[in-house]
C-alpha cells in the first residue's frame, strides 16, 4: 500500500525533526554552561570523582573505550535499515547514496555534541553521568527548571517512536524480501 508507507514516512520525518530541534534546543542552551575541563573530565584513573576536574581524557584506557562500544552503537541505531526502502524510492540511485549519506552526517553530528556538550554542563559531569539512568535529562534539568526539562524530555523521547516504526517498517521489508 504506496500510501500507507508514504504515510508512515511522512509521520517518521516529523517526528524525527521534533527530536533533532529538541535536541539542537538543548546543545545551544547549554553552550554558555559548559566547562569541559572541569565537568566532563572529572573521573580519576581510579574511578573516583575530581572536585576540580582536569583528569585523563580517558580515565579506564582502551578498556574503558572498549565497554563504551556498546552504548556508542546505540547512536547509531537503526541508520543500517535505510537500505531497505529503496524499493520505495522514487530513484534509488540518486536517493539512497544521499539519504545515507545525510542521516549519517546528523547521527555524527547529534552524537558529538551529546557526548560533548552533556558531560560539559556545569552541575552535571561525567562522573555523575556514569552513574545516571537518565543521562540527557540530567542536562536538560542541569540548564532548565524540572517542567521545562521534563517537556523537552518528552519532545526527545518522541524520537524513539520514530525508531520504533521505522523498525517495524524495516522487519517487514526484509520478511517481503525474504519471502520473495
Amino acid at each position: 500500500n504506496i500510501l500507507g508507507v508514504e504515510q508512515s514516512f511522512k509521520f517518521s520525518m516529523i517526528v524525527t525533526v521534533l527530536a533533532l530541534l529538541c535536541l539542537i534546543v538543548f546543545y545551544v542552551s547549554a553552550l554558555p554552561h559548559i566547562d569541559f575541563n572541569k565537568f566532563a573530565l572529572n573521573i580519576g584513573a581510579d574511578g573516583k570523582e575530581l572536585p576540580d576536574g582536569n583528569g585523563p581524557l580517558f580515565p579506564f584506557g582502551n578498556y574503558g573505550i572498549l565497554a563504551a562500544l556498546p552504548f556508542a552503537v546505540w547512536l547509531f541505531l537503526a541508520i543500517e535499515q535505510l537500505p531497505l526502502a529503496a524499493e520505495e524510492s522514487v530513484d534509488p540511485k540518486r536517493d539512497m547514496p544521499k539519504g545515507i549519506m545525510l542521516g549519517m552526517f546528523t547521527l555524527i553530528a547529534s552524537a558529538f555534541c551529546v557526548l560533548y556538550i552533556n558531560p560539559s554542563v556545569v552541575g552535571v559531569g561525567s562522573a555523575k553521568l556514569g552513574a545516571s539512568g537518565e543521562p540527557l535529562l540530567d542536562g536538560f534539568r542541569a540548564i532548565y527548571d524540572t517542567t521545562a526539562a521534563n517537556a523537552l524530555a518528552l519532545c526527545a523521547v518522541i524520537g524513539l517512536i520514530a525508531s520504533v516504526h521505522t523498525i517495524i517498517f524495516a522487519f517487514g521489508r526484509q520478511i517481503f524480501s525474504l519471502s520473495r
